[in-house]
């Protein structure tokens, strides 16, 4: 099985930061503002570990699967305003790219017993499949149905199908590093892996394959659920605040020892200060 495997890219996190400035998102048009701090306020908070049951955890499915889709939607929008890339995937890695995300991250991780919890419920099942192509693969067919996951992962990770123009493809998965940290081995719990995982979970739930009723699926977006909204949570651009003053939404996400004058130059202003981002759900 294992002359099958192929080499993967590197690690995420390793993006041209210079195409990311946070502090843009002040410069949007208020309408868009509006409406990413609205996706944001539809996404409820979610239920810590210690105040989940059997039977709550069941009945908070839907809630829960529909939060994550606007705190994704949320999440899409920023990031599409202060990143200078087109497509979802490529803001996704950039995101991930960004120092002062990784170190917000990192003291999370240190400061909430809670948030590390889910976090490592999240990890436990990485690499994130492509639904799409394991359904496309028919490699279900091909195991008992009752096959542990952590027994299927290296099944998948080896898994050739043919698609139907006769080419022959893997299954995809997030992140894309992987195989390269040995099975068996934890994938690196940091900002960069973390969100490129939980941008695999947005493309199962957005292209109609994770249903609520299979309890790994659920099992699955309970745990990033809560480790995307309260890493968003932090963004002072979630916070309705004036342009104006010490305490602007620019002012808050300022690196030390940048004025507020300094507007990110890359982007042609001013021109581009009032564009509206690419507000997209598509992958």
């Amino acid at each position: 099985m294992s002359d099958n495997f192929r080499s993967l890219p590197e690690c995420p996190g390793n993006e041209d930061t210079r195409l990311i400035h946070l502090s843009r998102f002040e410069y949007a048009d208020h309408t868009t503002q509006s409406l990413i701090r609205a996706w944001f306020r539809h996404a409820k908070a979610p239920v810590e570990p210690a105040a989940r049951g059997p039977v709550v955890r069941w009945e908070m499915a839907d809630s829960q699967f529909e939060s994550f889709i606007y705190a994704w939607i949320a999440f899409n929008g920023w990031a599409m305003t202060v990143c200078d890339v087109d497509g979802d995937e490529a803001s996704v890695n950039l995101m991930g790219s960004a120092s002062e995300l990784q170190d917000r991250f990192a003291q999370l991780l240190d400061a909430s017993a809670d948030f590390r919890s889910n976090a490592e419920r999240f990890q436990a099942p990485w690499p994130i499949f492509s639904d799409k192509d394991i359904r496309r693969s028919r490699v279900l067919h091909e195991l008992p149905t009752d096959m542990p996951r952590d027994q299927r992962i290296p099944i998948y990770l080896a898994y050739r199908y043919r698609d139907e123009r006769g080419r022959e493809q893997s299954i995809g998965y997030r992140p894309r590093c992987g195989e390269d940290h040995g099975l068996g081995r934890k994938i690196p719990l940091d900002w960069a892996h973390s969100i490129s995982a939980i941008y695999q979970m947005r493309c199962n739930l957005f292209h109609g394959y994770k249903g609520a009723e299979v309890r790994s699926d659920m099992e699955i977006v309970s745990s990033a659920y809560p480790v995307l909204y309260r890493a968003m949570q932090l963004e002072a651009w979630l916070q309705q605040r004036s342009s104006r003053g010490p305490h602007s939404t620019a002012t808050a996400l300022m690196k030390p020892g940048e004025s507020k004058r300094d507007k990110p130059t890359s982007w042609h202003q001013p021109q581009d200060l009032h564009r509206s981002p690419r507000l997209s759900s598509a992958g």
